[in-house]
């Protein structure tokens, strides 16, 4: 090996011995940034976790503060409720009492028409109900003659029809005479 061959080697040994340099400076800089990095990482997480916790501390006693509120409102509300349906039943009682009110005005108004009537013309008042019971007797003796008739018009039609037989036969029987003597009389002569 000359010196050429040597120093070219030497050039790129201490090349080589320079890169190595530089990545090693170069891993050691990324590794230092990878470990602030990290480090920063893991602060920022262990920071956010007691921030967290401290919105949770936060978020659990404003919770429980809505959760009161609301379970005040619905209270409240029911409360309400309870009310307007007492209302509403007050409402339907007062209804029933103003119809009540109105038919009893107008049962006191037809009982003072009818006091009125019978003060003023006691016999009229007492003839009517006579005259209805007049009808009704009436009206039985017309449904029991319209019986009567009924049952004797049968009686006549069934006589009828006894009578008109009887005819009917005698007819026959004068006819057949009749033919029987008139062949007799041709015998004779």
């Amino acid at each position: 090996m000359d010196k050429e061959d040597f120093n070219e080697l030497k050039t790129k040994f201490e090349k080589e011995s320079k890169r190595k340099e530089i990545s090693k400076v170069l891993n050691y800089a990324s590794i230092l940034i990878a470990t602030l990095g990290a480090t920063f990482m893991s602060t920022s997480y262990i920071d956010g976790l007691f921030n967290n916790s401290k919105i949770e501390v936060l978020n659990n006693k404003e919770t429980e503060i809505l959760e009161e509120q609301i379970s005040n409102l619905q209270f409240q509300l029911n409360k309400s409720r309870h009310v307007i349906d007492s209302i509403v039943k007050i409402r339907e009682t007062n209804n029933n009492i103003n119809d009540n009110d109105f038919k009893i005005r107008e049962l006191n108004i037809q009982m003072q028409t009818l006091n009125k009537y019978i003060l003023d013309n006691p016999e009229k008042v007492i003839s009517v109900p006579l005259l209805k019971m007049e009808i009704e007797h009436l009206k039985e003796q017309n449904e029991k003659d319209i019986k009567s008739i009924k049952d004797d018009i049968s009686r006549v039609y069934d006589i009828n029809k006894w009578i008109i037989g009887l005819v009917f036969t005698m007819l026959v029987s004068i006819v057949v005479l009749n033919i029987s003597n008139l062949f007799s009389k041709n015998k004779k002569d």
